[in-house]
This record gives structure tokens, C-alpha cells and sequence, in this order.
């Protein structure tokens, strides 16, 4: 997943952004796409047609490698340039709003992304790592999985919990699966809809995790990112 953040400026995950580049165990780069890749703001549920543009370039990315690891310590963000549409004529979305605003243990919010198939225990007990019972994928997320969907929830702990040295991490209970990394985690308070927390990784059925922006304002300001 990944979500506009400028214009041409797209946030996603540095551990997504390594499956996508040569320089997958390099720390600081340079990176170089190893492939042509787009993002597609069409994927919906309801048939809606593509809206694919070009991913041209690696902008920022966190500086230490992540691989598999959802290390909290290391900051698991990436900024891409989007380039023109696939299609003539093609437009993408506006960019969502970063907001520097505190994110509140106990805050409403909804996570949107693209949650990926599963793997689907058929046992008896709970689940192994990675797989998820077939009764609670149907329940939340109506078996249809590698579209837009919409996952609500509120914040359990804010930035700070033991083991968050940096203060730049939260802890939320909204729904998600592999496929949701890089989503933006919305703030639901009176008000216009911003964007809180970029989502990164979770353990399953125990706890999810997400970077707030107010200890990356440096980095995101560089990259052209404007914040509210």
C-alpha cells in the first residue's frame, strides 16, 4: 500500500520499498528500482478502472534496513516520485494531509489499505504466525481481499510505550494484514480528516504498530512533504 503525501510524492513502507529495489541490504542507497513499477489509485471493491502511474524514484527511505524484522527502533517510512499516468488522461487523487497533532492512547481511527490473501488455518487453536481462522476473515473482511478496504479501530498505547525510545511509534488495534504495510492510519476526530501514523507492521492478534510524523517533520519537510 501506499498513499499520496505532495504532489508527485507518494509514503509507503522502507520494507516494501526493498522488495522493489536492488539495493535491498544497503542502509543509505542510493536505491535504483529494479524493475518498472506503478501505483494503481483504482483498485476498488466495486470494478472502478485502473489508475496506474509510473513510480520514477526512490526519494527517502529510512536508514537502517528492515527486512522482515518490525524492529520499532528503526524507521520502517519511504517516499516515492510518481510520474505521469499509464493512460492519458488518467488524474490520481489529492495528496491526504500529515498532521504533527499528538495521537492519543484511546483515539478513534480507520487504517486503509490493500490487505492481501491470507493464509487460513483450518485447525482447531489458534492460528500459527501468518495464517488467520477462516470464521474471522469472513466476519471482518468478507473474504475479499487485494482491494481498498477500510479498518477501524483506536490507538492502545501512545508514542513513548516501554520499548519506544524514540517516541515515534503507536500501538492500534485496527484489522490488518500483510498487504496493509504502508497504509495511512487516519485520525477520527471532530473535525478534517488527517492523516496521523503511517502503519508498518504488527503481531498477530496481539498488537499493530504505526509511525506518527511529529519526530519526522526534519525528513519529511526535506522531501517536499508539507504538514498540518
Amino acid at each position: 500500500t501506499a498513499f499520496l503525501v505532495a504532489e508527485n510524492v507518494a509514503m509507503t513502507n522502507r520494507h516494501v520499498l526493498e522488495r522493489m529495489v536492488n539495493e535491498a541490504g544497503s542502509d543509505e542507497g542510493p536505491f535504483t528500482l529494479k524493475a518498472r513499477y506503478w501505483l494503481n489509485f483504482g483498485a476498488q471493491a466495486n470494478g472502478h478502472k485502473a489508475r496506474r502511474f509510473k513510480i520514477e524514484k526512490v526519494l527517502f527511505a529510512g536508514p537502517r534496513v528492515i527486512g522482515g524484522s518490525g524492529d520499532i527502533t528503526r524507521l520502517d517510512m519511504a517516499l516515492l516520485r510518481i510520474g505521469p499516468p499509464e493512460a492519458g488522461g488518467a488524474k490520481h487523487p489529492a495528496p491526504l494531509p500529515l498532521s504533527l497533532e499528538p495521537v492519543r492512547t484511546f483515539q478513534p481511527i480507520a487504517v486503509v489499505g490493500y490487505p492481501a490473501v491470507p493464509r487460513v488455518h483450518t485447525g482447531v487453536g489458534t492460528p500459527p504466525v501468518d495464517y488467520e481462522l477462516e470464521e474471522v476473515l469472513r466476519r471482518l473482511f468478507d473474504n475479499r481481499f487485494g482491494f481498498k478496504r477500510c479498518a477501524s479501530g483506536e490507538v492502545d498505547s501512545a508514542a513513548g510505550f516501554q520499548g519506544d525510545a524514540r517516541r515515534w511509534t503507536i500501538q492500534h488495534d485496527a484489522s490488518t494484514l500483510s498487504g496493509n504495510s504502508g497504509s495511512p492510519l487516519l485520525l477520527l476526530n471532530n473535525g478534517p480528516v488527517r492523516v496521523g501514523a503511517l502503519h508498518f507492521a504488527g503481531r498477530p492478534r496481539e498488537q499493530n504498530y504505526a509511525h506518527v510524523f511529529d519526530k519526522l517533520a526534519t525528513e519529511l519537510r526535506d522531501a517536499g512533504v508539507p504538514l498540518v
